[in-house]
């Protein structure tokens, strides 16, 4: 029986419990990542409504460094069609370093519309005179005295935040509040890709730790950052998540143990005590073992009778090859836990939540 042994140097040893539950292995970089061009189209982002039958309060949020004081938000009277009509114009909204957006009182703004804002609406955000691939159009609301807003009608751009949509290379922010023990970021895969697709962490933190992995379960590429305990201050990390050979190395700078700011009030991820990703629940059993698993604690905790697991070899079908309790290689390309499953429970469906399609 043959024995597949991959291994990244960060990791040291993979035991059975994890690595039971998919083939772990290696690929090779694409090459250096190149900067964002022209090429790629418009960078782009989403919008969420807070409450998506009740729209009065809405936030964007630009991938990928956007700067909310170089950002414009208009507002425009729409048909039916999407087709755009007279009378719009540039609105007011409150600027939010963290998400690179922003906040708009979708009330206060239709109504400086006038007549015009009662009915169909679109918001859309400029950036350098070039309308962003993002957008939200709202239903009317014949009635802008009141404090009910209308309901979303429609959402442009690529809304789920698939990996593909985003640059090459960027940065982003995230930020724990007090008493949050760590916090993970998930890109959404296209389904047909999942299989050349893998993350690897390229800078680890000073002050704490990063796993980066692949579920392929719910197609995503995940990485989970712990900060040190008692840590307060500024981390920083770089992953290179992989998609069909293409890298997008995102560096994301964190701010640990800060109270959430008000301004950020509705925003799905500041429920939770974390903006721009979502917390992990490190009391939760799978995923505590996952943990274990990662950092090669030998007590990790395993599920009673297990059996070992064997996976097949692509191109090797008529023989079955077993992942060892210690998951060893000498190269350090990159990797992927293929079906993480059970470790993956804490953390699903995040972009939904952003975009307040999920209850």
């Amino acid at each position: 029986m043959s024995v597949i042994r991959t291994r990244r140097p960060s990791l040291r040893h993979l035991p059975a419990t994890v690595a039971a539950a998919g083939l772990i292995t290696t690929v090779a970089l694409a090459g250096p990542a190149a900067a964002w061009d022209d090429a790629h189209g418009p960078q782009a982002g989403y919008f969420q409504a807070v409450d998506h039958e009740n729209v009065t309060t809405a936030f964007f949020q630009t991938y990928d460094g956007y700067d909310p004081e170089d950002l414009t938000l208009t507002l425009t009277p729409v048909a039916e069609d999407g087709t755009r009509l007279e009378g719009g114009q540039e609105v007011e909204f409150t600027s939010l370093d963290v998400i690179d957006g922003g906040a708009v009182d979708v009330l206060e703004t239709r109504r400086a519309l006038g007549a015009a804002g009662e009915g169909l609406v679109r918001y859309d955000v400029v950036a350098d005179g070039q309308m962003l691939n993002m957008g939200i159009t709202l239903q009317a609301d014949a009635d802008l005295t009141d404090d009910q807003g209308a309901a979303v009608h429609a959402v442009d751009g690529p809304q789920m935040a698939h990996l593909g949509d985003r640059p090459l290379v960027w940065d982003s922010a995230m930020q724990l509040a007090p008493g949050v023990e760590g916090a993970e970021i998930v890109h959404l895969v296209a389904a047909p890709t999942m299989e050349s697709t893998y993350a690897e962490v390229v800078a680890e933190p000073a002050h704490g730790e990063v796993f980066a992995f692949r579920d392929s379960e719910h197609s995503e590429l995940r990485a989970w950052y712990l900060p040190e305990e008692g840590f307060v201050g500024t981390d920083t990390f770089t992953v290179d998540f992989h998609s069909d050979r293409i890298a997008h190395v995102q560096t994301v700078t964190v701010q640990v143990g800060e109270e959430i700011p008000a301004a950020y009030d509705g925003f799905l991820d500041a429920e939770d005590g974390v903006l721009n990703g979502k917390p992990l629940d490190l009391t939760d059993p799978d995923t505590a073992a996952a943990l274990a698993a990662f950092r090669g604690d030998e007590a990790a905790p395993a599920p009673e009778d297990e059996e070992e697991q064997t996976a097949p070899v692509e191109g090797d079908a008529d023989e079955q090859h077993t992942t060892p309790d210690t998951v060893e290689t000498g190269q350090s390309t990159g990797w992927w836990l293929a079906g993480l499953g059970a470790a993956a429970a804490g953390g699903l469906v995040v972009a939904r939540r952003r975009l307040g399609l999920t209850d």
